[in-house]
């Protein structure tokens, strides 16, 4: 985060990488009620999956972190939910739109 200023008055500025933020813009579209699956929202490799069946999640937990492009990517809950079956393990590749999560709610 930086601080510029602009004719006497200061702004914060940061700056986000183009990619990070069109993923940042497509989960905030899916903000709201949570929805029973989560799909993934792009092409690439589980490096964590932090939830088991039976868990329960509240809105922001982290569900898992998926690296593509050499780029770590958290999913995290839209809402709060019991988790019923999770469809990946750290290592699984994945394609855009593959099954992550299924949620009892």
């Amino acid at each position: 985060m930086s601080v510029v200023e602009v004719l006497g008055q200061e702004f914060s500025l940061e700056l986000v990488d183009n990619r990070v933020y069109q993923l940042e813009q497509a989960m905030l579209a899916n903000a709201g009620p949570p929805k029973p699956l989560v799909k993934s929202p792009m092409t690439g490799k589980v490096i964590l999956v932090s939830v088991s069946p039976g868990d329960q999640i509240k809105e922001g937990d982290l569900l898992m972190i998926i690296e593509a492009m050499k780029m770590e990517n958290e999913i995290r809950a839209s809402g709060p939910a019991t988790v019923q079956s999770v469809s990946v393990v750290a290592g699984d590749t994945i394609q855009k739109g593959a099954l992550l999560v299924t949620f009892e709610l």
